[in-house]
């Protein structure tokens, strides 16, 4: 156990230096990686999460601020702690495998775990799975305990550790309704030998951890939420007219993580024609999801075999960061290569062969575990990332099942060597089906870099990026758009047009980049150029606010205050918390003759930003006109 750990300290620290020294990204978090970084700044910062119930399970970002907080904003600090936590999940899964199967079955969990690399890979993201194999790992090592000792303490300490997972992960929940169910028929078939008090202490303790949360989304965030809101757009991603599988937005959606909720809360807001909650937004997204399945059974039979089918497919897919484009950077990683096929036919074998054991019981316990995983796939889409918290208890069985083919083999056992053989090979042939998301390897993590480096303000670093993404997948209209906006920010003019000429031909982005060129042709003092793209925008996608917000402000400019003020009602029908589009619309009717009105449009855009000069005095200015005509 020792030299695998030894083993294990050394690859980490060997791909850490060549990470550091190799990866664009090193101290540029993206997507997700983003998103949690900003949440943790916040945490540390002492603002928390903000006035609304959590969005993601909230554990990580706050176990990530605490670490801000104490040792300063350091990513390579980050990528240290989550190696050490790293080096602890191999202990805990050789714990596992040795409680269940015995010392040399925990050294083979060990080291199969340690040459699968997506684990590794992680260890260096700003990401929430690190963390989560290790909550799920001692949650599980606690309920091998209740086994074993089927007392209350250990069966409240196993809830609680399960507990604390699943603000972690929230999908745990499935395993825990699970592990109830097992736990409930084993009451029945042992004659109520067990008390029932056992089950409900894990549930309570279960319930600990979580009722805080949910007490602060309803104190905070006025909205009754057990842990987060995202579920209902996650199961709409995966299963709409689009999806194939895995991760498809659902139409009417971009796929920008930073806007996802605001996005998502305002498309089911105008579907339903009133403001509405995290909560009912999310539960919009459900029935969207449930609606697609009941108007087109034929086709979700069809997409739960590919779900299926991908759930263990060896592509390690996308998912913020990309394994393989990682990979050509970092030699390391290219020496962990146990695929997941095998790993999952390993642990199979073993688990069937775990049935002859005596202690078969803790051996169909902990199985639940990547059951549950598996049927969250299914629910949801397959997802490499999705998949990972699986890993650890398939490590376990592998290993068992590693050590039962060599000893079949050993034992000339025919029967057990062609089947520990024949699983994985036929696994493998299943787990080479090309991946729907198999091309432009890198093109999704360049586009994310560069654009980081956009944002910035750094031009010079993130051109060259988004340049080398355009040209690893040409037909990706974000990278398009992005490319050609930035290149005008940087004064190519010639350039840029012709990158957003090539993003307006790609339906998804064909609307922004018409409003795009349009506002560059309002600079260029070509107003019926102008107007003509921000129609071609709005003819594209009549719901695409920002088109009519740009239409309203250039026919006011033109002096036609009717077609602005229908532009901008629009602007605003469409996207009620524009504070440009209210202000807008203010300052047009006004120029009607219309004070009363302009008040309450400014009004609003006020209230959405209180501290802008031009509204606060074009508000005045709308009150001192109403206040004349009162006068006369």
């Amino acid at each position: 156990m020792s030299a695998v750990l030894l083993v294990g300290l050394l690859v980490r620290a060997i791909y850490l230096e060549q990470y550091r020294a190799r990866v664009p990204y090193y101290n540029i978090p993206i997507a997700d990686a983003a998103s949690y970084d900003r949440w943790a700044q916040r945490v540390a910062g002492g603002e928390g999460y903000g006035p609304s119930p959590f969005y993601w399970s909230p554990l990580y970002p706050y176990f990530l601020g605490l670490v801000y907080s104490v040792l300063g904003r350091s990513f390579t600090t980050v990528y240290v702690i989550q190696a050490i936590i790293g080096l602890g999940n191999l202990l805990l899964v050789y714990a596992l495998g040795r409680r269940l199967f015995g010392h040399a079955a925990g050294l083979a969990a060990m080291v199969l775990l340690l040459v699968y690399a997506p684990v590794l890979f992680m260890e260096t993201k700003l990401l929430s799975e690190t963390l989560a194999l290790a909550l799920n790992s001692c949650a599980l090592l606690l309920i091998m305990r209740c086994l074993d000792r089927p007392r209350p303490v250990p069966f409240l300490a196993a809830g609680l550790a399960l507990g604390v997972s699943t603000i972690c992960r929230s999908g745990n929940l499935l395993f825990v309704v699970l592990l109830l169910v097992r736990l409930g028929v084993e009451r029945v078939r042992q004659g109520q030998r067990m008390p029932l008090r056992l089950p409900g202490l894990l549930l309570l303790g279960v319930m600990l951890p979580i009722l805080p949360v949910a007490a602060r989304n309803y104190l905070v965030g006025h909205d009754l939420v057990l842990i987060q809101t995202n579920a209902g757009m996650t199961f709409a991603q995966g299963n709409n007219e689009n999806a194939l599988g895995v991760l498809a937005e659902p139409p009417g959606i971009s796929g920008g993580i930073a806007s996802q909720q605001v996005e998502e809360t305002a498309v089911a807001s105008r579907a339903l024609g009133r403001p509405l909650k995290p909560s009912e937004a999310s539960r919009y997204w459900f029935r969207q999801g449930l609606d697609f399945i009941r108007a087109h059974p034929g086709d979700y039979i069809v997409l739960l075999l590919r779900k299926l089918l991908y759930s263990v497919n060896n592509r390690e897919e996308q998912d913020n960061y990309e394994l393989y484009y990682e990979a050509g950077q970092v030699p390391l990683l290219r020496l962990l290569v146990l695929p997941f096929s095998v790993l999952t036919a390993l642990a199979v074998f073993g688990f069937l062969r775990s049935r002859r054991q005596p202690d078969r019981r803790a051996a169909g316990v902990l199985a639940l575990y990547p059951l549950s995983v598996l049927v969250t796939l299914l629910i949801f889409y397959a997802s490499s990332r999705y998949r990972l918290p699986a890993v650890p208890v398939l490590a376990v069985f592998a290993g068992f099942g590693l050590l039962q083919l060599v000893e079949a083999a050993r034992r000339r056992n025919a029967a057990g060597v062609a089947m520990g053989i024949a699983l994985p090979v036929c696994l493998t042939i299943v787990g080479s089906v090309p991946h729907p998301l198999s091309g432009g390897t890198g093109s999704f993590v360049l586009f994310n870099v560069g654009m980081a480096y956009v944002a910035d303000g750094d031009l010079d670093r993130g051109i060259p990026l988004l340049k080398e993404a355009a040209a690893r997948k040409p037909d990706d209209g974000a990278t398009q758009f992005n490319l050609g906006y930035a290149l005008l920010r940087r004064g190519d003019t010639a350039g840029g047009i012709a990158h957003l000429e090539r993003a307006a031909t790609i339906p998804n982005v064909a609307a922004q980049a018409n409003c795009a060129i349009g506002q560059w042709r309002m600079q260029q003092q070509d107003l019926a150029g102008a107007e003509r793209r921000f129609r071609q925008a709005i003819a594209g996608d009549p719901a695409f606010a920002p088109a009519h917000q740009d239409l309203g402000r250039l026919l006011f400019m033109r002096g036609d205050l009717a077609g602005a003020a229908a532009h901008y009602r629009e602007a605003v029908r469409l996207m009620p918390e524009s504070v440009e589009a209210r202000f807008g619309l203010g300052v047009v009717l006004m120029s009607q003759g219309d004070p009363a009105g302009a008040i309450r449009e400014l009004s609003e855009a006020q209230r959405l930003a209180p501290d802008s000069e031009k509204i606060i005095h074009a508000l005045n200015d709308a009150r001192g006109r109403l206040s004349r005509q009162g006068s006369r």
